[in-house]
């Protein structure tokens, strides 16, 4: 960027400006630096505009997707994700049409509208299909097998992720079939099969290693320390955190690092170290506000909600609480909102407020 900067005004050099605008933003997804993602790829969006790229606008948005996605703001991204499928079909590209599709399945998914998901999800694998994508259809199947794990579907949730695993497989790619690898570990675990979730993470982290994927690897650490937690192994657990929070520190992780102070204080909660839970809580909190992750927001604010009630300190349990309903109201979240109504009952019953209590 810095020597294109300094290059002649010519198409092809606005081009590579904007190109090289893009892999930086998607590298500033990647370590959690949403602002910084989405200002690179809206002054790229704007060069790819002026040079008539159309694809090149297909991909900046495709990234702002991402960026506004992760970071829990779901309207942005929904609107982006219809640009994009507008984009495509314009463009008659099925490929890139089902990739939109599958965007907008993903969002569907995390605001809790599950059947607008399977909608889109389906189409998408269709359009896949019929395009002969295989790798983008093991993405797709991916992806249902976490929206049936949601309905507790867990026979088709299965019959898809295995699917996506043998895809990946065939085609040997080694970080998609550690994906493949997780989203079957966690099955397990939703299932309360601890053992069968720690065996599929094991050989996960073996290939993540083997292909020095240093971001798989600490995504897996994390759920190896969950894993252990449920078998009763927390030193086992906190040696996984330590080595994870080691990892995102060097890559730069903010999001990651937010989810393994999190478990740090699930573990410090377990062992009724209360004022220790609460301040992983806050620095988790911190974090996840700096960088704009609404999402992750809501869960730390509805954890610190639910610790205080236990504690019987319910003026700060509601403080948290309503904080964490005022987010999801706005972000339309629905699966959280039943959680954050749920933990408002709980905390008025046990405050003596039936009425209150009832009403949630």
């Amino acid at each position: 960027v810095e020597l294109l900067l300094f290059a002649p005004d010519s198409l092809s050099c606005k081009l590579e400006y904007a190109n090289a605008l893009m892999t930086l933003s998607f590298c500033d997804v990647r370590i959690s630096d949403y602002t910084e993602a989405i200002n690179k790829a809206t002054e790229a969006l704007y060069h790819f505009e002026e040079t008539g790229s159309t694809y090149g606008n297909l991909y900046c948005m495709e990234n702002m997707v991402r960026a506004y996605g992760t970071r829990g703001d779901f309207p942005t991204a929904l609107d982006f994700a219809n640009q994009c499928l507008q984009t495509a079909q314009e463009l008659e590209d099925a490929e890139a049409t089902g990739r939109a599709m599958n965007m907008l399945g993903v969002l569907y998914w995390h605001t809790g509208e599950y059947n607008s998901a399977l909608g889109w999800y389906m189409q998408s694998l269709a359009l896949l299909k019929e395009a002969d994508n295989r790798l983008e259809m093991s993405e797709v199947l991916n992806n249902l097998g976490l929206i049936y794990t949601s309905l507790g579907d867990y026979d088709k949730a299965f019959e898809y992720c295995s699917s996506a695993l043998l895809i990946k497989q065939d085609a040997g790619d080694k970080m998609g079939e550690s994906h493949s690898l997780l989203n079957l570990g966690n099955l397990y675990m939703y299932q309360g099969d601890a053992e069968k979730a720690l065996e599929h993470y094991l050989e996960c982290l073996y290939i993540q290693e083997e292909i020095s994927d240093r971001d798989g690897r600490s995504h897996t650490l994390l759920n190896l320390a969950e894993v252990y937690l449920q078998l009763n192994e927390p030193d086992r657990a906190v040696e996984c955190i330590g080595s994870c929070l080691e990892l995102v520190q060097n890559i730069g992780d903010r999001r990651l690092e937010s989810y393994a102070l999190g478990i740090t204080a699930t573990i410090h909660e377990q062992r009724e170290e209360y004022d220790e839970a609460l301040a992983n809580y806050s620095q988790c909190l911190k974090i996840r506000h700096d960088i704009g992750y609404r999402q992750g927001e809501i869960v730390t604010l509805t954890s610190m909600g639910s610790l205080c009630t236990k504690l019987e300190r319910f003026d700060n349990a509601s403080i948290y609480l309503h904080e964490a309903l005022h987010i999801a109201d706005s972000l339309d979240a629905k699966n959280r909102l039943y959680e954050v109504h749920e933990k408002l009952s709980t905390l008025y019953e046990q405050s003596g407020d039936p009425a209150r209590a009832l009403h949630h």
